[in-house]
């Protein structure tokens, strides 16, 4: 997904109008997976990965199919939650190992995750936290004085879909550093670029 949606946004109308390599190479590539689509798919069903989709399809429907068994664990987690609910616990959570003790410790949907393990005031530092990081990108969206900016939203909104789809994204340590390192790349300027470069070539 992140392949196809950054050239996308950072190359926009650029990508169909056929005079730039970048244009030719998309299109190329959209034309050998469109011809390609039924080998694709017949390799593709052939994977384990496919007879996972399957299974949980034919077990759970489509809604199984999604969440992959996790709203079985929201069930069971919530119920543990529930047993003890407490204004307190309300706000501040339970804790991981609470639930790691009788139950799966977690979802594995980041907000619901971060609901469990440390209340309302979790999820507000983590939604504090990601318009933090998401507001100049926002701003900026259609300026073309900022390249980047568009492609930083597309990617936090794109965080916030899958964190709560499969999960490990938020609470992930990983995230920690690199997220604001591709955040703080919203607020780079082509014309101020283009100005520092023309004041060096004066000099």
């Amino acid at each position: 997904i992140l392949v196809a949606i950054v050239p996308v946004v950072l190359e926009g109308k650029r990508l169909f109008l056929l005079n730039n390599l970048a244009s030719v190479i998309f299109i190329s590539v959209l034309l050998v997976i469109f011809s390609q689509a039924f080998l694709l798919y017949e390799a593709f069903s052939e994977t384990l990965i496919f007879d996972r989709l399957a299974f949980f399809y034919e077990k759970n429907g489509l809604f199984g199919l999604i969440f992959s068994g996790r709203d079985k664990f929201l069930e069971s987690m919530w119920g543990q939650y529930d047993k003890s609910l407490s204004v307190f616990s309300l706000l501040f959570g339970k804790g991981v190992s609470f639930y790691a003790a009788v139950t799966k410790y977690s979802v594995e949907l980041d907000f619901v995750d971060m609901f469990f393990w440390h209340g309302i005031v979790g999820v507000t530092v983590i939604l504090y936290i990601f318009v933090l990081l998401t507001s100049y990108a926002g701003k900026n969206c259609f300026n073309p004085d900022y390249p980047l900016a568009a492609v930083v939203l597309s990617l936090n909104l794109l965080l916030v879909v899958i964190s709560n789809f499969s999960g490990h994204v938020f609470t992930s340590g990983m995230l920690g550093f690199l997220w604001p390192c591709v955040a703080i790349m919203a607020k780079y300027s082509a014309s101020a670029s283009t100005h520092v470069k023309t004041s060096e070539l004066r000099r």
